[in-house]
């Protein structure tokens, strides 16, 4: 309880009741109206408390680490002011949880004020509820404050961080993420109806065809091909077992970010993108292209987890018969170790249909093992710098990712067929990675 209010209580019962006692008028009329202030300085709290509301403005979307302001209508409706009012907010993506924003030093009676705080996105991608806030409210003594929950639970969505990337790796030098000539710069316009095939988990409900739905009594889906080799397949690995790393440190998180610049690079240059994983849900976004088919994309990223039981070679063995030719495959390795020597007939059926390779390869040995099984280290096992090799000899482009890295700089220096990928085993036997394939 507050020091001053105690104060004012004893002052008050005992001018009372020692003016009452002694016949002191004087006494009691001075106990009386301490008495009377304090109920009155009550009453004011409860009243003024009772006429508030809030209204909370911030952007919905957002990346991380971007630095977002939040904005409050105070509106008090009731005929007291308020005095310094304090409003509490719970901001989740900001490593200090919970804000504060003052209006000094008052708030008049039926009038509206604004206030705000910055809050800082240091969480890692995903949907994070804001509020609901806090209200508290003073007496013009400060004597009494009353603190209440208004306003409504609201959603922030944080998209993965994208890096600006110099481009995709290709067999040519000078053109990184060159994909091939660009024939319509309209939204989602860089392909050709091509039919339908039947609805899979993960399609894009805009590209459902309603009417052949109607006609069949199946959902059906449109299905697209290429104008020119302006077209990008980005293939995710979300089996369980390659998450590897905490927090925004994994390999998941570098799988994502990796998946999300790509996809910006593309569309903002009128090109056409896919990205496709299999986690315990199907995941595929695409078709499409522009800054609406990015958004799209970028939301469905957010929330994609590593909880998956199909290794990335299985998912390529899927997709691999609807990626069109010519066009580009971005390959995101998460685990190199899992099952390699199954990625040979995949690997061949995209060299021999004419689709450009581009392997990421993200260090599982940089990334804190989480499993009980990522500790053992099968015999057959081959290493990243061998990986690289083996896809080198095969063609592919390979950009190699460790913990740490910056992707932008990764992506500036891409190995290309020829180079020697850097490693602590220069020595190591390079034919032997390169017969898996």
């Amino acid at each position: 309880m507050n020091r001053h209010l105690v104060s004012l209580l004893v002052i008050g019962v005992v001018a009372l009741a020692w003016g009452v006692g002694h016949g002191a008028r004087e006494a009691a009329a001075a106990g009386a109206g301490v008495l009377a202030v304090v109920l009155a300085s009550a009453a004011w709290t409860l009243i003024s408390a009772r006429g508030a509301s809030i209204k909370r403005r911030h952007p919905r979307r957002a990346f991380e680490d971007d630095s977002l302001p939040v904005v409050f209508t105070l509106e008090n409706r009731s005929s007291l002011p308020f005095f310094c009012p304090v409003i509490e907010d719970a901001f989740l993506p900001d490593k200090a949880h919970r804000k504060r924003a003052v209006v000094y030093p008052l708030v008049p009676a039926r009038r509206a004020a604004l206030t705000r705080y910055r809050g800082e996105c240091l969480a890692r991608r995903g949907r994070y509820p804001l509020g609901p806030a806090r209200l508290t409210v003073k007496d013009p003594l400060g004597l009494f404050e009353r603190t209440t929950a208004i306003g409504e639970r609201e959603e922030l969505l944080l998209y993965p961080r994208i890096a600006e990337l110099p481009g995709l790796p290709t067999e040519e030098p000078a053109a990184l993420f060159d994909t091939g000539p660009i024939v319509s710069r309209l939204t989602g316009a860089s392909v050709d109806f091509l039919g339908v095939r039947e609805y899979r988990p993960g399609d894009g409900l805009r590209h459902i065809h309603w009417a052949a739905t109607a006609r069949l009594g199946v959902p059906v889906i449109k299905q697209f091909e290429p104008r020119s080799s302006s077209f990008v397949t980005v293939f995710m690995d979300l089996h369980r077992l390659s998450m590897r790393g905490l927090g925004r440190m994994s390999t998941l998180e570098y799988s994502v970010r990796v998946a999300g610049s790509v996809t910006a690079w593309i569309c903002r240059r009128g090109g056409c993108v896919r990205v496709v994983g299999e986690g315990q849900e199907s995941f595929c976004v695409g078709p499409g292209s522009g800054e609406g088919h990015l958004l799209e994309t970028l939301e469905q990223l957010a929330m994609v987890k590593a909880d998956g039981e199909l290794p990335l070679d299985e998912v390529l063995r899927r997709w691999a018969p609807e990626i069109e030719a010519p066009s580009t495959a971005v390959l995101i390795f998460s685990a190199m170790s899992m099952r390699f020597e199954s990625y040979v007939d995949v690997v061949a059926l995209l060299r021999a249909r004419r689709i450009e390779m581009t392997a990421v390869l993200i260090d599982e040995e940089s990334f804190t093992a989480i499993w009980a099984e990522q500790h053992r280290r099968p015999e057959e096992q081959i290493g990243m710098d061998d990986l690289a090799r083996a896809l080198l000899a095969e063609g592919a482009s390979v950009v190699i990712v460790r913990s740490g890295d910056d992707l932008e700089e990764a992506f500036a220096n891409p190995l290309r067929p020829g180079d020697e990928p850097p490693g602590p085993d220069p020595d190591a036997d390079v034919d032997a990675a390169v017969e898996w394939l």
